[in-house]
């Protein structure tokens, strides 16, 4: 996943949303998996943004900023907005896009990345579990589909130019994609657009 990121990050400046990654802790014991480190060897500018305390980073001099994803207001345009597994963890995906799209250049890309419904892990756990509430992450607050993050976006002004799916190297989840097919990889890889027409109108299922 990491090598496609790159292709798109390339000599580009760059926001990166929820950039702490769980903790400090977590990114000492596993540097090599940190994006955050990842999209400043290969971008041209990268601003971190995290809710949390980030001046352990800005004393390592990254450029970051500690606020709300949904509503900071940074004053200025990026080519590249990352949203790596945050959007999942939002209480307003859709007030995040909106942002989002505000802090984008006319034709700038917005790369989310999110865990795949169809995943081996929640299909295993649904299996395990004899029941349609797979365990995940407790401060998930939705799954998606290709169908959802599909709408959800269009909904919000963005529009899909690639979906892609990854997944971890491990010989299960491996194996199960490798069966099955790509399309059961882990994780979603979605780059969409920036446009600027009007947002999608939502219809209401009880008109």
């Amino acid at each position: 996943m990491l090598e496609t990121l790159a292709d798109y990050v390339r000599g580009r400046s760059v926001l990166d949303c929820g950039f702490v990654d769980h903790s400090c802790e977590h990114i000492a014991e596993n540097p090599k998996t940190w994006v955050h480190g990842f999209l400043c060897e290969h971008a041209r500018e990268v601003v971190g943004v995290d809710r949390v305390d980030v001046s352990p980073f800005a004393q390592r001099n990254f450029e970051v900023v500690q606020g709300d994803v949904e509503s900071i207001d940074l004053g200025r345009r990026f080519d590249v907005v990352f949203a790596g597994d945050i959007i999942e963890h939002l209480s307003n995906p859709g007030r995040y896009l909106d942002n989002m799209h505000r802090h984008l250049h006319d034709d700038g890309l917005l790369i989310v990345t999110t865990p795949n419904t169809f995943g081996p892990r929640p299909l295993l756990g649904a299996f395990k579990s004899l029941g349609n509430d797979p365990p995940c992450n407790p401060e998930h607050t939705c799954w998606h589909s290709p169908r959802t993050i599909r709408q959800l976006l269009e909904r919000h002004r963005f529009g899909i130019v690639e979906l892609d799916y990854f997944c971890e190297v491990k010989r299960f989840n491996w194996l199960f994609m490798r069966i099955l097919g790509r399309r059961f990889g882990n994780t979603m890889f979605v780059v969409a657009r920036k446009r600027d027409d009007a947002p999608t109108e939502r219809v209401s299922r009880g008109a």
